[in-house]
Order: C-alpha cells, then structure tokens, then sequence
C-alpha cells in the first residue's frame, strides 16, 4: 500500500480534548470506567468534552433518570375515537378533547372488551387435496403425452406451482 503523504489540517481555532472520564471526577456524567478518547475539532472555548461512547453508555436505553413518564395512562384502544369517554378519574372526553367543565359530572364509561377470534385458514392444497389425488391416479393410468402434459399443468395450478 502506498502511504499518502497528505498531513491532517486543523482549523487554527480548534484543539484536541481528552473525554471527561480519562481522570476520576466526581461529576454526574462519572460512570466509573476511565476512558482514553480523544475529541476532535473542538472550538477553543470549551472545557470539556465528554465522546459518543461515553454519552452511548450513560444514556443507555432503560435508564430511569431518562424515562419521564413511565407509566401511560389505561385507556383502552381507541379511546380518542370514542364520541364521550370518561375515564375512572371523572374526566370527560369528546373525540380525545378534554372538557375540564364537566369533570366529576358522568359516571365513568365501560367498555367491553373485545374478543379476537383467530380465524383458521385453510390453504389452497387443502381445499384442492381430492382433485389433485384424483389427476395424480389418472395420470398413473394413462399412456398418451398429451394427456399427461395437460394433467400436470392441472396439478401445478391447483397447488399453485405453476
């Protein structure tokens, strides 16, 4: 391989800063693992810098200071379709607004739930199964070429084959 001879250019008003985690601090973003990065083209009036791996580590998802609301509320699927909800608290609802007005005035809606029914399916070969044994025998029984090309292609039809 041919080495280059090109020489990396800073920009005269950036410098080189060593992550935040190279030396023990006591700050929140301290994680407890020193880190030897290094963070390019940083401007000359920063302090500090902490790099991708470390910011990557320290917001890692299931981190509960970043999880604000972590609890939604139970309303069931829909609810902002729903002509009037009123959820358990007495909050009224039209189509998803809330109207402060009538709080506490209506019983809380019920709502049914709905049973998914799984729907068997039955798949093209099962519906066909008699008619393609019965091609299958004639074209055991039969002698004639033509006959066979046309039952085939009757078979790959109704197996979806062809």
């Amino acid at each position: 391989m041919k080495k280059s001879n090109q020489k990396i250019v800073l920009n005269p008003a950036s410098k080189f800063i060593p992550c935040k985690n190279t030396e023990l601090n006591d700050s929140v973003y301290w994680f407890g693992r020193y880190c030897n990065n290094f963070s390019v083209k940083v401007d000359f009036t920063t302090k500090s810098v902490i790099c991708g791996t470390c910011v990557a580590i320290i917001t890692a998802p299931g981190d509960p200071a970043l999880l604000t609301n972590t609890k939604g509320k139970n309303y069931p699927r829909g609810w902002k379709l729903y002509g009037e909800f009123v959820d358990s608290d007495g909050n009224v609802f039209f189509k998803g607004v809330e109207q402060i007005y009538l709080k506490g005035t209506k019983e809380p809606s019920v709502i049914e739930k709905i049973i998914k029914v799984k729907k068997i399916r039955e798949t093209g070969i099962n519906k066909n199964a008699e008619k393609i044994r019965e091609l299958k025998k004639q074209l055991k029984e039969t002698v004639d070429n033509n006959v066979k090309k046309t039952l085939n292609l009757e078979i790959n039809k109704l197996t979806n084959k062809g």
